[in-house]
C-alpha cells in the first residue's frame, strides 16, 4: 500500500469527498425533476381499484410522459433559471476552490 493509505481509512465510511462542481449534479437534477413532474401530472387521476396495483405506474423508465400544462412547465423553467443564476453569483464570487481533503489524501486517492 502506497504511504499514508491508513490515514484514508480512518477517515470512516461516511466521509464523502466534496465534488469541485455542482454544474454536472444540477443539469441531471432538472431533467428528473421536469420528468417527475409530468409523471405526477399525468397520473393524478388514477384511481386504485385492484387492491393498491396501478397498472400505468409500472412503466418502462424511457417512456416519456406528454408535457405538463404551459403554466407548469413554465414555472419549472423560471425556477431552473433562477437556481443556475444563484449558483453562477456564488461560483463568480467564490475566490478558490477548496477540498475537504488534504492534497496528500487528494494525490493517494
Amino acid at each position: 500500500m502506497p504511504p499514508g493509505t491508513t490515514n484514508l481509512l480512518g477517515l470512516g465510511l461516511n466521509y464523502c469527498i466534496k465534488a469541485m462542481s455542482t454544474k454536472e449534479t444540477t443539469e441531471k437534477t432538472f431533467e428528473r425533476l421536469g420528468d417527475d413532474v409530468q409523471r405526477i401530472y399525468a397520473l393524478r387521476d388514477m384511481e386504485n381499484d385492484d387492491d393498491n396495483y396501478i397498472h400505468l405506474v409500472y412503466i418502462k423508465s424511457e417512456y416519456k410522459f406528454h408535457p405538463a400544462p404551459v403554466l407548469m412547465e413554465r414555472a419549472l423553467e423560471s425556477f431552473e433559471t433562477a437556481v443556475k443564476k444563484k449558483q453562477q453569483e456564488l461560483r463568480n464570487r467564490r475566490s478558490k476552490l477548496r477540498r475537504n481533503l488534504s492534497q496528500g489524501s487528494w494525490n493517494l486517492i
